[in-house]
Formats: structure tokens, sequence, C-alpha cells
């Protein structure tokens, strides 16, 4: 766009100099008055020309706290009318193919309540510029229909789609603006400082209802991640939250293990609650199987190991913790192919005493959770309902037990009657965390190829 004014700097010069020598070159009998009338005309109907097209160039969306403002060349589909309010926002579609580049044919789809839609082509935007446009879709238009695909959209910018790695906060983000409602609360904006400077604000991540995620650098230099929380003004309702909140905090603090993020701190300030954590960088299980497809059996017992070793340490406790949301969404990948365990469910059911929401995903969660029964074994059953997607590619059906083979994937026998007894109905039919741990070691051996000896 801004290559058009050097353009214009040639251009004027050079109709000033095409004047002189057409006027040097008329024949003596030509009306010179009119010679210059006729090039007036030209130079004005080229200026003008110029700077229509100048002007539809623009291309810019601009998105402040009333609404958006449109360019130009979106005139005739607004209807005319280029500012717009955020109540105006009727209705975000998504036509998107999911490939691993943006097609001519792929766009966002805005439908205003009077009259007029915009349609946004994904070519056109770079990635933190859609990122941007959907947090403040979240944010401003919570009023507004969104189409169902938006969150996998979202989530595949972030998670690493496009060959990036994101970090767990970010898959935070995905789950703070679907899940959390309550009082409407404004983030703090990057340059913030709290707890008198201990922790500058770097960027928002995410937010949604009454908590949000930042990027933030604590006083000794480290990047960190900083979860808020604010709770509604209800005396009986805020005392719950800030009960569960205040449990989650000391219990997570006091962990140490290399497959969790560590819980460095938490505090109140401002009336508002916050935790931080180590920052963590990864993509989630979940959208590797999107990207990758099922994974081999060999790959998803070393997981199935990894994460089994994981809950014994967390139902080891003296008081056993209960994860509550096991599912591939929130088991992260590491750079260095190591797993991490993430977003405990103790956070949303916070959420839940506002909205009466259940804890974790329908396909991955136990039978008595449904009945607010979670127990150790919850988690049990949730990891083998990861492990039949891990393994299959497909969402498990809920509340019934799992069975790879009986979707024609190649693995044991004994893996996928391992993986019936971790999904089976009741409690006690289930092994338990270390009795899980042990069994898939043994698999795991009985897979290795024997070492011939010297």
């Amino acid at each position: 766009m801004m290559l058009l004014f050097p353009v214009w700097g040639l251009a004027i010069p050079g109709i000033v100099v095409l004047y002189i020598v057409l006027l040097l070159k008329l024949p003596a009998n030509v009306n010179i008055a009119a010679a210059l009338g006729f090039l007036a005309c030209l130079s004005l109907i080229t200026m003008g020309s110029g700077l229509l097209a100048f002007l539809f160039e623009d291309k810019l969306i601009r998105i402040s706290k009333q609404g958006l403002c449109f360019p130009l060349a979106y005139l005739s589909s607004m209807n005319f009318r280029l500012q717009r309010s955020w109540d105006d926002l009727a209705r975000i579609k998504l036509n998107w193919k999911r490939g691993e580049t943006f097609q001519n044919d792929e766009h966002l789809t805005l439908f205003f309540k009077s009259g007029g839609n915009a349609v946004l082509q994904l070519k056109r935007f770079e990635k933190d510029e859609l990122e941007q446009f959907l947090i403040a879709f979240e944010s401003c238009a919570s009023n507004c229909v969104r189409d169902a695909e938006l969150d996998d959209f979202e989530y595949a910018l972030q998670s690493g789609n496009r060959g990036e790695l994101a970090s767990y906060t970010q898959i935070w983000e995905k789950s703070l603006a679907n899940k959390f409602s309550g009082a409407t609360f404004a983030p703090l904006e990057p340059g913030s400082k709290i707890q008198e400077g201990r922790y500058h604000i770097l960027r928002q991540l995410g937010f949604g209802g009454f908590a949000a995620v930042y990027l933030a650098r604590s006083h000794d230099g480290r990047n960190i991640v900083l979860k808020e929380s604010v709770f509604p003004d209800n005396e009986e309702v805020t005392s719950k939250a800030e009960e569960l909140f205040r449990r989650e905090a000391s219990l997570l603090s006091k962990l140490n293990h290399k497959n969790l993020a560590r819980v460095y701190d938490y505090f109140i300030e401002n009336g508002r609650h916050y935790m931080s954590l180590e920052y963590l960088e990864g993509v989630d299980l979940g959208r590797v199987i999107l990207r990758d497809g099922r994974q081999s059996e060999e790959m998803v017992l070393q997981w199935a190991s990894d994460l089994a070793e994981t809950l014994a340490y967390l139902h080891g406790q003296a008081s056993p913790i209960v994860h509550r949301d096991l599912s591939p969404e929130n088991i992260l990948l590491r750079s260095n192919e190591s797993i991490a365990l993430i977003d405990f469910g103790a956070a949303k059911e916070i959420a839940g005493t506002f909205t009466g929401t259940i804890i974790g995903k329908q396909a991955y969660i136990a039978p008595e959770q449904f009945r607010a029964k979670p127990s150790p074994k919850s988690d049990i059953y949730s990891l083998g309902k990861s492990l039949h997607y891990l393994l299959t590619a497909k969402l498990p059906e809920a509340l019934s037990v799992s069975s790879p083979r009986s979707l024609g994937v190649s693995i044991s026998e004994e893996f996928d009657e391992l993986i019936r007894r971790c999904t089976h109905e009741e409690e006690d039919k289930r092994p338990n965390s270390r009795e899980l741990l042990l069994e898939i070691e043994t698999l795991k051996k009985s897979r290795a190829p024997a070492v011939s000896e010297a």
C-alpha cells in the first residue's frame, strides 16, 4: 500500500514534463487553451483513479473496544456502513479446510444484525493477526453466534499446526474462552506490574468470563505463566471459589515431578487471585493426532508409561490429587519428546461453582464424575479413553468400554484388554495407577526386540 507514494512522487513531475513537451511540439494552428484543458482533464482522471486505487488498496481492519472499522474495499458488502459496534455482530462463520497452508477459498465471514457482511480471506492475514481477531471476538463479542469449528481453528493456530510450538498456557486460552463464565472483568494490560513489581505482564495469552492467563516475567528474569481469577460479588459463591482456588494452589505448589509444571506461588491482590507457574512449551497430543494421525503401539505405550508414572505420583500424595480432566488436549508433548500433564480440573471446578458445568470433556469422563464423585480411578478411566484416541484417531464413545481392536486397529490383545479394563464402568474393575504402571512396563518389555547373546 505504501509503495503507491513513490509512484505518485514520480507521476506528478512526469505530467508536468509531458505538458511542456506537448506544448513545444503542438502545431501553430492548435488551440493551446483546449490542449491545456484536455491535459488537465487527463491529469485529474489519472490522479482520481490512482487515489481510488490507493483507498481501496487499504485492507486494514481496525479493532477497538467500541467495535470494528472496515476499509473502503468492504463498502458494498457492508451496506455502506464501515463502522460497526461489537453488539451489532450477529454471527462468525468459518470456511476452513484444515490444511497446512491457507487456500484462496478459505475465509471468515462476519454477519451483522443491522445488515451486511464482511468476508475476511485467511490467506491475507498473518497468524498473529488472526489470533488477535479471535481473542477480540471472544472478549468483545461474546453474544454472537460462533461456528463450533472456530475453536479447533484457534487451537490449530496456537498449538503448532504450522510447524510452531505452542506453550501450554496458550492451550489454556481455548479452555478459558469456552468454559469459564461469570462476572466479566478487564484483564491486565501489557506492561502492568503486580506484587510491588515482582511480576511484569508481557502479554495476555487469553481470558474468558472471570479468569485470565498471562505470560509474565518475574523479578529474577524468568518467563512464567500467571493465572488470574476474579470472583463475582456473591458472598456464598465467592467463599466457595476462594476455597477451591487456595486448595488447588496449595496442593499443586507442593508437587515436584518432571512431568508436571511447577507452581511457584499464589497470592491475592486487589481482589484478584493469582497463581504463578512454570512456563513450558510443546504441542498437545490432541493436536498431534489431528496433524499426524494415529500413533504406533510402541509410541503410545511409552506415553502411557509416563502418564501412569505421573498419576501414581499424584495419587500417592498424602491427600491423593485427582487430575479430573485428563485428555489428549491436556497432555503436552515437549520439544525433547517428553510429556507433561497440564491444566488440572480443580481450576475449572471454580467455573462449575457458577455455571453448574461438569469438569472434563464428556468423551473422557468417568461415570462417577457425572455423579460428582471423582476418585483416583476416574483418572485411570480418562487415561484409558485417551489411549484409545491416540491409537485410533477416533473420539472414544462416552460412558462405554473402549477397545481399539474392535475398530480394526492392529495392537496386541494384551494392550487392548488393558484399555478395556481401564475404561470399565465400575471403579473396582479398573487397575490403580501403580498396577497400571507395572502392567504397561511388562507390555513394553514383551514388545522389546530380543538381544542375542555374544
